[in-house]
């Protein structure tokens, strides 16, 4: 009985948050007041009215905090949003174990929307993430599959590549962790 409380309880705020989200959605989209001496960035930024607002929350998100690249940095400059959604068992194919089945998600989906940049030609990249709990007591979870859109990089400014005397070599990269396909179990 308390946990279908607590999951309508959730429900209700999540409603609140999507309006806070909204409005702050409108604001960050505002233009940027402009000054005589203000320099036009080589590029659109994501968050005209707070340029860089995504990149500084990513990397104040201690999720997030090494996962973020020196060269990923300019990439994220041009994000506009971040929206969360939670899967339900139909869409997952999995089914999860623990007594919250019926009641809430097996798994969340994250779009990153993008302003038109000169990196890649996409505008949304979702990184969808299959999970069950696999410990209902300490609310441990388990990834069972992630799955990412394909990045389509416009010719030389794929970040998650670097050329060297060998020829392009992989990097870490924000990039490259968040939109790939995994079939393994991590464990978060």
């Amino acid at each position: 009985e308390r946990s279908k409380a607590a999951v309508a309880l959730q429900a209700k705020y999540t409603k609140v948050q999507k309006t806070l989200l909204d409005q702050r959605r409108e604001l960050l989209q505002a233009a940027a007041p402009t000054t005589g001496a203000a320099k036009k960035p080589a590029h659109a930024s994501g968050t005209p009215a707070f340029p860089n607002f995504r990149l500084e929350a990513l990397q104040n998100l201690h999720v997030c905090t090494e996962l973020v690249q020196d060269w990923d940095e300019e990439v994220l400059g041009c994000l506009k949003d971040i929206r969360t959604e939670y899967l339900d068992a139909t869409e997952t194919g999995f089914r999860n174990r623990d007594w919250r089945t019926e009641y809430t998600d097996t798994g969340f989906r994250l779009s990153f929307e993008f302003a038109e940049n000169p990196f890649f030609k996409n505008n949304v990249l979702v990184g969808t993430y299959h999970t069950e709990v696999a410990h209902p007591w300490t609310g441990e979870t388990k990834v069972l599959k992630c799955e990412g859109t394909k990045i389509d990089w416009n010719p030389g400014k794929d970040v998650t590549v670097e050329l060297t005397t060998q020829g392009l070599e992989s990097r870490a990269s924000f990039f490259r962790m968040f939109f790939r396909d995994l079939e393994e179990a991590v464990s978060y």
